[in-house]
């Protein structure tokens, strides 16, 4: 079985901490759970860390998961 690494960004800390439950208890296969509540601090772990899966809010504060996918498409 291949050992996954996660990502999740999000702005609620409850949001992320349910699902990083969900994921230890039903996903096996998923080794490393990191997250984040900053898009900056996101795209810095994206690039230097290569997570396999990563989970993102949509509606944030500062900007959205899609601001924050465009802005992968930069590197």
């Amino acid at each position: 079985m291949n050992e996954l690494s996660v990502l999740i960004v999000d702005d609620e800390p409850k949001a992320r901490s349910v699902l990083r439950r969900l994921l230890s208890e039903y996903c096996p296969e998923v080794e490393e759970i990191e997250d984040t509540g900053d898009p900056d601090d996101a795209i810095e772990r994206i690039q230097f860390e290569s997570p396999d899966i990563l989970f993102l809010d949509i509606n944030m504060p500062k900007k959205s998961g899609f601001d924050l996918l465009d802005e992968l498409d930069h590197f």
